[in-house]
Parts: structure tokens; C-alpha cells; sequence
């Protein structure tokens, strides 16, 4: 588990939802399992939400691929200036504003998939040390590792949501 820093437990929830020892292998691991979860969903269901004003599993999905990319950009300012501060991001609007009706749900996946890997390489690359720098973000003080696993702890939870509330029904 990691050696955290961060200071809010809402991050921590994330956090703990991560069992891999290395954050290169959870990060692996969670691809893994993504590329097979989310390729089992129905086409049929990629544009179903289901209740009104609850995002469909596209927005779902882009929500997870806008979130990696943010953070990853965190722990490469994390560790290309040590104590960096960098701003939160509001989320809702992100999605509200993600604009999916032209993009296929298969590509979207492919899409995920991509920034993924590049994650994984991106924290492949990292010494030891560098999974130790740390920043702020939205006031938050975390490591590059508590990132990682956050990456890895928001897919998860994300799982969870479609499992219960979209393919449930």
C-alpha cells in the first residue's frame, strides 16, 4: 500500500481500493480488467443513463479518460517541480460538456485504452524517488504513488457504478 501523503480522505477511498503492492503492476492489472469489463457492456447500453441527469456510460467513460489525463499531468508536474501547486478541475462540467453524440462507444474504449498505456509507461519510467515527490492539487497534498493508485482506485470505483446502476437493470 502506498506510503501516503494525502491529507483528504476522499482521495483515500480510491486509494484503498488499490491491493497491488507495485502501482505499475495495479496500473497493468487495472487494464487488463478494464479492456474486458468494458468490453462486455452491450452497444445498445453505451448511451443509457439510468436516471434523468445521471451521465450514460459514454460520459462514464469519458469522465475515466479525462480524469487520467488530468492526473497524470499532476504527477508529471509533481515531479518536475517538487511542491508544485496545480488546480482542481470541476468534473460535472467536464462531463455536461463531454459532447459524445459523434463518438463511437467502441472507440471511446480505445480511446481509454490509449491513455492507459501511456500511463503505464509514464509510471514504468519513474524511479523509486520520484514516486516520492509530491504537490498540491485543488489544496490537496498527495505523491506521484498516491496518483497512481488513485488512476487505478477510480476506475474501480467507476466499475462498481456501472455494475450497480447500468447493467443491474
Amino acid at each position: 500500500m502506498s506510503e501516503s501523503e494525502t491529507k483528504v480522505p476522499y482521495f483515500h477511498y480510491y486509494i484503498d481500493k488499490v491491493t497491488d503492492e507495485s502501482v505499475v503492476e495495479a496500473l497493468k492489472t487495472s487494464m487488463n480488467e478494464q479492456i474486458d469489463f468494458l468490453g462486455s457492456i452491450p452497444l445498445e447500453k453505451a448511451d443509457y443513463a439510468y436516471a434523468e441527469g445521471k451521465w450514460t456510460i459514454k460520459q462514464l467513460v469519458q469522465h475515466m479518460i479525462d480524469t487520467e489525463r488530468i492526473f497524470l499531468y499532476r504527477a508529471l508536474t509533481f515531479i518536475r517541480e517538487e511542491n508544485a501547486t496545480v488546480p482542481g478541475y470541476d468534473h460535472d462540467m467536464y462531463g455536461d460538456n463531454s459532447n459524445l453524440d459523434h463518438v463511437e462507444y467502441p472507440k471511446l474504449v480505445g480511446e481509454l485504452m490509449t491513455v492507459r498505456l501511456s500511463t503505464v509507461t509514464f509510471f514504468e519510467n519513474l524511479r523509486v524517488e520520484d514516486l516520492k515527490c509530491s504537490g498540491s492539487a485543488n489544496d490537496i497534498q498527495m505523491t506521484v504513488d498516491d496518483i497512481g493508485r488513485i488512476i487505478v482506485g477510480h476506475v474501480l470505483h467507476h466499475n462498481d457504478v456501472i455494475k450497480e446502476r447500468y447493467l443491474a437493470s
